[in-house]
């Protein structure tokens, strides 16, 4: 038992996307919160509609989240917009694994605290809350890490498709109910959009747009290396990929032309102000995603063409260079292996799933051919008709020659 606990323990920090000792998931969590309910505020003070509540009720009317909360929630801590809002356990000592809504809130709050002293100092400070997370949200934590494949490039493209239009669809549904059905349709509606918001808001974070989280997967499996092992090495792309502190960050475009260079996880208002553009433009994502939820509400009629919030969303810049290039198979030693060394306790205990410098160099050596792999199945998954219509042809194109 007691190795059983050590191993799930490096598993989390292995899994949970997060830069040093400071293992965060996707965007910080707080950042989540931070995004989420700044658009809202704003996009709730400009839509003139009056039924659209300021916070969001649980099905069970035991808890009212802000939107900021429950794009937090959502992807990392609960599986899908109907976990979130039908979850009616409360943690207790006779019920361990249950989930602590209240918990969670704290460390978001703590994590709020961090990012206003990043604003302030222009530090970069972090806490480390893998083991609060754990603790509050311990029957999901670690299967919901497990399988993040969502949260990467592209996948969380897919993913925030696949939620905006659900939410879409209800809205539409809630304009031709009366109440109560109404309502309820709506609060339900703002829930599924913060699912889909978080995976939109985790397509600004440097360390996901380009780690190819489910080829690597799909090369292990065929190689024989250890699922742990490489979500190690993913976790390794992911904390050294054109970090804030090494190069000010990934330089990155959208479909509308911006060009800026974007942060990763707990990186977001490192000597930032909320008008920059690493700070601004996912904001202002959430705003386009909120807006056209609530204008097909009040105008009864879903989007004629791409989801407006995509158009936000970066891509690697041309001028950047390839991930290939950033790490490539023969990095010396005295460079690899720091690298290595930073992601923390999953380093020290790869011993167990042989996560070492070979499997290391192993992976980096066939690291084009898994590009390449990338490339193809957004090349074959970019076919569908709904992705076609509901993504920018810039944003399909990027990711067909993704880099």
């Amino acid at each position: 038992m007691k190795i059983f606990n050590i191993l799930l323990f490096a598993f989390l920090s292995m899994t949970a996307c997060g830069r040093n000792s400071e293992s965060k998931l996707d965007f910080a969590s707080g950042e989540h919160v931070l995004i989420g309910n700044a658009a809202f505020k704003k996009v709730l003070a400009e839509s003139n509609l009056t039924d659209i509540p300021a916070s969001i009720r649980r099905a069970d009317g035991k808890f009212d989240f802000t939107y900021g909360e429950l794009v937090a929630f959502s992807g990392d801590l609960y599986r899908s917009p109907e976990d979130l809002d039908q979850d009616t356990g409360t943690q207790s000592w006779k019920t361990p694994l249950a989930n602590n809504i209240n918990g969670a809130r704290e460390i978001f709050a703590g994590e709020l605290d961090d990012i206003q002293k990043q604003i302030d100092s222009g530090k970069l400070d972090y806490k480390d809350n893998n083991i609060p997370f754990l603790t509050a949200f311990p029957s999901s934590y670690v299967s919901l890490a497990e399988n993040n494949v969502d949260h990467f490039g592209w996948y969380n493209g897919k993913a925030y498709v696949k939620y905006h239009q659900a939410a879409l669809d209800l809205v539409l549904k809630a304009n031709k109910s009366s109440a109560p059905e109404k309502i309820d349709l709506l609060r339900r509606a703002l829930l599924t959009n913060a699912f889909a918001d978080h995976f939109l808001t985790d397509g600004f974070a440097s360390g996901h747009i380009r780690v190819p989280r489910s080829q690597s997967l799909q090369w292990g499996q065929k190689n024989g290396v250890n699922s742990k092992a490489i979500g190690g090495i993913n976790k390794f792309l992911h904390d050294n990929d054109h970090t804030y502190a090494t190069t000010k960050g990934l330089l990155v475009t959208n479909a509308r032309g911006d060009e800026w260079r974007t942060r990763s996880d707990g990186e977001l208002a490192v000597a930032s102000h909320l008008e920059d553009r690493n700070i601004a433009l996912p904001i202002e994502a959430v705003e386009l995603s909120l807006k056209e939820l609530l204008s097909a509400y009040k105008n009864n009629k879903l989007p004629s063409s791409t989801f407006a919030a995509m158009n936000i969303v970066p891509w690697v810049s041309p001028k950047e260079d390839s991930l290939v290039a950033t790490f490539p198979a023969d990095l010396a030693s005295d460079k690899l292996v720091p690298m290595l060394a930073s992601i923390g306790i999953i380093w020290k205990l790869g011993v167990f799933f042989d996560f070492n410098e070979n499997t290391a160099r192993k992976y980096l050596g066939q690291l084009p051919s898994i590009m390449q792999q990338f490339q193809n199945d957004v090349m074959r998954e970019s076919n569908d008709p709904v992705l076609q219509k509901t993504l920018p042809s810039k944003y399909i194109a990027a990711y067909r020659n993704v880099r």
